[in-house]
């Protein structure tokens, strides 16, 4: 099945936590950059680092996301999400979105070392000060997706272990019932 962009969940995920922290942050970053009337050229590691974490990030994302999605196939954790959302769009969902904002990152970095020095002052100010937004929303919600990816592997545990519970306790009844070995509580 083909995920769904859901409008809803797209800007439910953008007004979450590491969303609001990117943008004061960057606000922040925009407020000294701009209010500043030193040089912005020894900033060329800043902007071939973007490159590297926004890629490093994305990939990391995507090994993130085939996780849970191999973890909900065929399983019945799987089966309890599909319930209340066939296609699984709000489980693959967030991660695409800072999959995106990561490659996004890699692009306005690659953009800001290949200008760099040809633009005015205010407008490579803008560019870092965007280029910060991004690289901050990139790192920030691949920690929410690192919480994210943990709180499904942990239900998702602990819905096996109910599940192998419950067979123990059946194949238990079964020996009982057969008159087996252990029937008489030993």
């Amino acid at each position: 099945m083909k995920a769904s962009l859901s409008p809803r969940l797209f800007f439910e995920s953008l007004l979450s936590w590491d969303f609001a922290f990117a943008a004061v942050g960057a606000i922040t970053f925009g407020v000294f950059v701009f209010g500043s009337e030193r040089p912005l050229e020894d900033t060329g590691a800043i902007r071939a680092s973007a490159i590297a974490v926004g890629t490093t990030l994305a990939f990391a994302n995507i090994v993130s996301l085939r996780w849970v999605t191999d973890r909900m196939r065929g399983s019945a954790y799987g089966e309890l999400i599909r319930s209340h959302d066939a296609d699984e769009s709000e489980v693959i969902q967030p991660y695409w979105i800072i999959v995106v904002t990561c490659f996004v990152t890699s692009v306005l970095g690659i953009l800001a070392v290949v200008i760099q020095g040809e633009l005015p002052r205010w407008a490579d100010a803008l560019l870092l000060t965007v280029l910060f937004f991004f690289g901050l929303y990139s790192l920030l919600g691949s920690a929410s997706l690192v919480r994210l990816t943990l709180f499904h592997q942990r239900e998702s545990s602990k819905l096996q272990h109910v599940q192998e519970q419950v067979a123990r306790e059946l194949r238990e009844m079964e020996r009982k019932r057969r008159g087996g070995p252990n029937s008489a509580g030993n």
